[in-house]
């Protein structure tokens, strides 16, 4: 506490004789032993500006702005992104954080100015919603031509943590060996595919919180008409549309782009019955019961799921027609089944062994390893454990 006390007299004193970049850094330095007072924060900006130092303060600004949003702070957040940003071109992710602020506050006309839809997006790409990408690399060339012509985010892959597994899969290129004895994701298709990612993360093509939030971060960064495509289910345009009614307006939907598997990722939820239970034979009647078609098609009715068997999801409930375009995606969803598989890699020790993996992966993304260095250990990892 004294050595803050003597920043701030040091930073007063300094601003006192027009020293004013001395006096950011003595607050620079109060502001990273106490980095919850935004008051010190804020003064680096005004400091900066005064100091001619503008390119320094909108950093010092956008940061301060990133903090209110966090605390979701619309009071103090509007008003400096109106003040000392607005007028200098701000990140699509920083522009959305202000729509999400707005509408909250309830100040619907303004957060609609700070969003655009995707499918705006879509339409300055270029790009023809009529005609969406059918396969994974037409996905990836169409998030490269948003990105470059929009300056917005086409997509964020679904290659978090150790979703990459079931992207490994849906391309052909197997994580385990027949028997499931050995490791043999570090092949070099496994390699070629991991490097492809990384060099679209190095070259901006999508952005850090794809690695850090995923899914969430991609269906927030969509919600907010900052991302150009959402690989979801149909249950999740629900939540578009509670969060952003005119995104959720302006979504097309198409079929999921497919790998060069021909497979896509559906994981099965199922009901299981311990070795220690006394009455296996009802439990198992129970789960039966549960899982056959005509309950099955009833809970699919009663929640935005789909069955696991053919003759519930035969059901032209699945097909009917309805208003909003969760209605045209549950069709397509249907229809896709047939290629559906859970893609889960199932071993032994399987927590241990997916710590392994993730960590690979994140190494290989932030530079720590090569894609080839990250798989070989890894696949080292896994076959001393299998």
């Amino acid at each position: 506490m004294a050595d803050i006390e003597k920043h701030l007299d040091k930073a007063e004193k300094y601003a006192s004789k027009g020293k004013f970049l001395d006096a950011v850094e003595e607050y620079a330095a109060a502001y990273k032993q106490a980095p919850n007072n935004l008051d010190y924060l804020r003064l680096m900006g005004d400091l900066s500006v005064r100091g001619g130092k503008n390119e320094k303060a909108l950093g010092y600004y956008g940061e301060l702005f990133d903090k209110y949003c966090e605390k979701n702070d619309a009071t103090r957040a509007v008003p400096l992104f109106r003040k000392s940003l607005q007028s200098v071109p701000q990140p699509p992710e920083r522009v959305a954080r202000l729509g999400l602020l707005l509408q909250r506050s309830r100040k619907n006309d303004e957060a609609a100015e700070a969003f655009r839809s995707a499918l705006d997006l879509f339409q300055k790409a270029g790009l023809n919603v009529a005609r969406p990408p059918a396969t994974e690399e037409q996905m990836v060339n169409a998030a490269r031509t948003i990105k470059q012509r929009t300056q917005a985010y086409g997509f964020m892959p679904l290659i978090d943590g150790t979703r990459l597994m079931h992207r490994f899969r849906e391309n052909g290129l197997p994580m385990l060996s027949a028997d499931g004895k050995r490791a043999v994701f570090n092949t070099p298709a496994h390699v070629a595919y991991l490097q492809r990612n990384v060099d679209l993360f190095k070259q901006d093509y999508f952005p850090e919180d794809t690695l850090r939030r995923g899914f969430t971060g991609a269906v927030e960064r969509y919600s907010a008409g900052q991302l150009g495509m959402l690989l979801v289910g149909p249950q999740f345009l629900l939540r578009i549309k509670e969060s952003n009614p005119e995104v959720y307006a302006k979504t097309s939907v198409a079929p999921y782009p497919m790998g060069r598997g021909h497979v896509i990722h559906a994981g099965l939820m199922t009901l299981t019955v311990p070795k220690a239970s006394t009455r296996q034979q009802e439990a198992l009647k129970f789960a039966l019961y549960v899982t056959n078609d005509a309950n099955q098609l009833q809970f699919s009715k009663q929640s935005v799921v789909f069955p696991s068997t053919k003759q519930a999801a035969a059901d032209p409930y699945f097909r009917q027609g309805g208003a909003g375009p969760e209605w045209q995606a549950r069709a397509i969803a249907v229809d896709e089944l047939k290629f559906g598989r859970d893609l889960t890699v199932v071993v032994p020790n399987q927590s241990e062994l997916y710590k392994i993996f993730r960590e690979a992966v994140e190494s290989a993304f932030f530079g720590k390893m090569s894609a080839k260095e990250a798989l070989d250990w890894a696949v080292r990892e896994w076959n001393a454990r299998l």
